[in-house]
């Protein structure tokens, strides 16, 4: 959260508790919004990867392969991007399933996100590209998954929308 206006300095800074700041000394408006971000939901007949984080936040927890969206990039690319960065898989049929807003709090920084959900069949377990994201992979029935352990609440939401549950 900000407490003084980057444009005049000023103090008087307002927010308007959900997206919106203003400075009446000068004027200056920001609307904070959200920042667009993809996971894949890799399924081999009724299991789904999972991969444990390596970081914050959530780290040691499970997510579902993803990232940012970069700008000047759509989200299939996005989704094509990380898992290539993150697992080394090219090639892959995404389907997009819906989205889900989180929260994503990094560096002392609260960010709100839109992720897109997607999802895509492998036939087998890729090896990690990315140590410094992901620890290791698990490929489960998300069923048998405790839900404690997932990392974010838009990957409930992506388990549910795939009709695997998830808690």
């Amino acid at each position: 959260m900000m407490s003084y206006c980057p444009a005049c300095a000023s103090p008087l800074l307002r927010f308007d508790g959900v997206r919106k700041y203003t400075c009446p000394a000068c004027g200056w408006v920001f609307y904070q919004n959200v920042a667009a971000a993809v996971m894949v939901a890799l399924t081999r007949g009724d299991e789904v990867l999972f991969s444990e984080r390596a970081r914050e936040p959530g780290r040691g927890r499970l997510d579902l392969p993803g990232g940012f969206v970069d700008p000047d990039e759509s989200a299939e690319e996005a989704a094509a991007r990380e898992i290539r960065e993150e697992l080394g898989l090219e090639g892959l049929a995404f389907t997009y399933l819906g989205s889900a807003p989180n929260t994503y709090p990094y560096a002392g920084v609260i960010y709100k996100t839109c992720d897109l959900v997607f999802t895509a069949a492998i036939d087998r377990v890729p090896a990690i590209r990315a140590p410094e994201e992901i620890t290791r992979l698990v490929l489960a029935r998300p069923a048998d998954i405790d839900p404690a352990r997932i990392a974010f609440s838009s990957v409930h939401h992506a388990l549910a929308l795939l009709g695997a549950g998830g808690g």
